[in-house]
């Protein structure tokens, strides 16, 4: 038969065959002899449905394995934006929904099953009880081998066990003896039963017995004889119908797995797109709040949704529109402060030089027109005062146009050792003071602007002149370093050095320590010094002096 056409067998002495949804291993022994060893074959399809049951394994085993760590200090200070939250809410919102509509629907089926076979189980008990009362009479009930034979004759019509008690509780006959035989089930009737059946007269009783860990069925009815006298109970174990139950569960357990796990993935999948599409325009509105810097044009969000994104949307862009008009506001308020500033700077500056000369001016008329003799005396003596304060003049008229020319550098390639050397030269007279210049190189290159630089050291030297008081002999030391990348010249004095209450004021125009002078000399260095990509910075002692450090990039390379 199985070489016939239906069955193809190869004539090798092994082959793999595949036909009515097996896979036959097939071993042809010769003189028609063939063994055959089959197993189901599993498709594509088949191999599919595993997925579930691993994905869901792996799933668990991953929460009870991070379950410890959500209650942890550390899951406490792991912060999660609100798109985490919103998809881990609809997640955990759908699984708790189709964990509650698997507990009902097995609940159900459970429930549904067990009173269908309730039901199945009274009709065959119905049919069973009236075959027995039409064939047994009183004076059979002794009879112990006509009524076994009877019980399994009725055993196989029906597809069902059935034992029979006498009215004490004993067995009389059953159907299947070897359950009683083997000590599987006691001799006596089921107490419960028994108790419901002899003393409460119950016509009918369905009970859930057990043997070792196999739960079943069992009704019990009452045998009656043609007079109506009770002769015997009848008890059938349902154990056919708890084995349907189990496997249904089982099937129907597998199935909604399957779809469970599925609709698991299309969930988050869902949960993602939604929440993105929810979420987006408040990362775009984060986006540009974290854009917003104060005096500069900052865009406003387009979105013509009317909900409660869209009132967030309105609210940023009407704060925009309010920041823009402070800045201006503040903007024209600080250029305001600015000229009022220089405005009472200039005129300080220039009314202190204007007092003594309108005063020798008035003191020489006096002279003049008192005719005194020491007159060319006084002419000489004033005309000088005049010169000297014209001077004066002249340089805070330089100073604040220096100061207002910062940006016009012209950057060129200098050698900062000539510029050292020649700022030490300059200074090397001063009375009082000891200036030194310390440098291993002789050629060190930088782009700048030399008139500039030369400015930034004079200033910086004649600070460190200045900061030394008068009764200590003054001592600045002047030196230059280089790294990889930056020259370094440091400015050290032995004065008196910063008090810790103006360091942070010491950059700032219009800021000075001096009781002359218009305090522009250290912001004017500082802006030339940044002009050259270069830093500046200071380093104080108060009592032993300061030193002022200046770094501005090194010519290197093809730009040398």
């Amino acid at each position: 038969h199985l070489k016939s056409k239906a069955y193809p067998i190869s004539s090798e002495d092994i082959s793999i065959e595949q036909w009515d949804g097996y896979v036959h291993y097939v071993y042809n022994m010769g003189e028609e002899n063939i063994v055959v060893v089959s197993k189901p074959h599993f498709g594509w399809i088949k191999l599919l449905m595993t997925f579930p049951f691993v994905f869901f394994f792996l799933f668990s085993f991953a929460l009870i394995l991070f379950f410890p760590f959500f209650f942890s200090e550390g899951f406490k200070r792991w912060g999660f934006g609100f798109r985490f939250k919103f998809q881990l809410a609809i997640v955990g919102i759908l699984l708790f929904a189709l964990l509650v509509v698997a507990a009902g629907v097995i609940w159900y089926n459970v429930h549904d099953h067990k009173k269908r076979s309730k039901e199945e189980l009274q009709s065959v008990l119905n049919s069973v009880s009236v075959a027995l009362e039409r064939q047994i009479m009183p004076e059979d009930i002794d009879n112990r081998r006509f009524i076994t034979d009877l019980l399994v004759e009725f055993s196989e019509v029906f597809w069902v066990d059935i034992n029979l008690y006498n009215l004490n509780g004993g067995l009389i006959a059953s159907s299947r003896p070897e359950i009683f035989d083997k000590g599987l089930l006691s001799m006596q009737m089921n107490t419960a039963a028994f108790l419901e059946m002899n003393y409460h007269h119950r016509f009918k009783f369905f009970h859930e017995e057990q043997i070792g860990s196999l739960n079943y069925f069992s009704a019990y009815v009452p045998i009656m004889d043609a007079d109506g006298q009770l002769m015997a109970y009848m008890n059938l174990p349902y154990f056919t119908r708890q084995d349907q139950l189990r496997k249904e569960i089982i099937g129907f357990v597998i199935s909604f797995l399957n779809l469970y796990v599925f609709m698991v993935l299309i969930s988050v999948f869902i949960a993602v797109v939604i929440s993105n599409r929810i979420t987006n325009p408040l990362l775009t509105i984060r986006e540009k709040i974290r854009s917003v810097q104060f005096g500069k044009a900052n865009e406003k969000i387009d979105y013509f949704r009317e909900d409660e994104i869209g009132d967030l949307v309105k609210e940023y862009n009407k704060k925009v529109d309010e920041l823009a008009e402070s800045a201006e506001l503040l903007a024209r308020s600080e250029r305001e402060s600015a000229w009022r500033e220089m405005a009472r700077q200039i005129a300080h500056e220039i009314k202190n030089p204007l007092t003594p000369m309108k005063l020798n001016l008035q003191y020489l008329q006096r002279a003049k027109s008192e005719k005194r003799p020491e007159y060319e005396d006084f002419f000489y003596r004033v005309t000088q005062t005049l010169i000297d304060q014209i001077d004066l003049l002249s340089s805070i008229a330089s100073s604040f146009s220096d100061f207002a020319n910062l940006s016009n550098a012209n950057l060129e390639k200098v050698n900062l050792v000539e510029i050292l050397t020649e700022t030490h030269n300059l200074f090397q007279q001063t009375k009082g003071v000891q200036i030194s210049f310390h440098s291993a190189l002789d050629e060190v290159f930088v782009f700048s602007d030399r008139e500039q630089l030369s400015r930034v050291l004079i200033n910086l030297v004649k600070n460190g002149i200045q900061a030394v008081p008068e009764e200590k002999e003054g001592k600045v030391d002047i030196d230059l370093k280089t790294d990889e990348d930056n020259a370094i010249v440091s400015v050290a004095d032995n004065g008196t050095g910063i008090a810790k209450e103006v360091r942070d004021k010491l950059f700032v125009p219009n800021f000075t320590t001096k009781t002359s002078g218009m305090g522009l000399g250290l912001a004017m260095v500082k802006g030339i010094v940044e002009s050259f990509n270069g830093e500046i910075w200071y380093s104080t002692s108060q009592g032993r002096g300061t030193t002022f450090f200046v770094k501005i990039p090194l010519v290197k390379g093809e730009e040398a």
